[in-house]
């Protein structure tokens, strides 16, 4: 018998193998997060926020579902306090210039009314960077695990559905243009939809 007969060569066998990889996709992977507020934490984190825009920041997140940017952002000239209305103006997910009327609770109004006027026309004295800072910091204080700022509008985006806004209503208010992505940062307590059922 010929040595090595019948035996596919190392370089073929290798070859096959890469071109077998290359037919597998990595998986995707899911950052996405389910993180709710639990009991008294909503109330801790504002009375524990000393500097006043800290709380107007938390309460209007929590209010509104508007990303830490868009808060900052916010100028006196898009809020409409007697409508009961804001205009929020930001950048979407491919960079384009984009706006949305945002319908305000009365909490929210009362919020804004309290704050003072800036003569730059800015709604928040806080920057996207000291939001972030003093939110981390706010929780380890509270030793409030495993929560972030950006999870306050997937808090406030499940309140929306748990006060009774229909999906339309919920997606004009947050921005999300599709129900997947709506669904993805909804998520209802338990507890809710028990109630609901009867």
């Amino acid at each position: 018998m010929v040595p090595g007969a019948g035996v596919e060569p190392a370089r073929s066998r290798d070859r096959g193998l890469l071109n077998l990889a290359a037919g597998i996709r990595k998986p995707k992977i899911s950052n996405a997060r389910d993180r709710r507020l639990n009991h008294g934490e909503e109330q801790r984190l504002i009375e524990a926020a000393k500097d006043q825009y800290m709380k107007a920041v938390i309460i209007l997140a929590l209010e509104t579902a508007m990303r830490r940017g868009e808060l900052v952002d916010l100028q006196w000239g898009n809020v409409y306090l007697k409508k009961g209305y804001l205009i929020s103006k930001n950048k979407d997910s491919q960079g384009r210039d984009a706006t949305k009327k945002i319908e305000l609770s009365t909490r929210a109004i009362r919020t804004l009314q309290s704050l003072p006027r800036q003569i730059d026309g800015r709604v928040l004295k806080i920057t996207e960077d000291q939001t972030t800072w003093n939110f981390k910091q706010l929780c380890k204080k509270l030793e409030i695990e495993d929560l972030r700022f950006h999870d306050l509008r997937h808090e406030a985006t499940s309140r929306f559905f748990e006060r009774g806004l229909s999906a339309e209503e919920v997606m004009t208010m947050t921005g999300y243009k599709t129900y997947s992505m709506l669904a993805r940062y909804t998520h209802l307590k338990g507890k809710g939809v028990r109630e609901k059922l009867g």
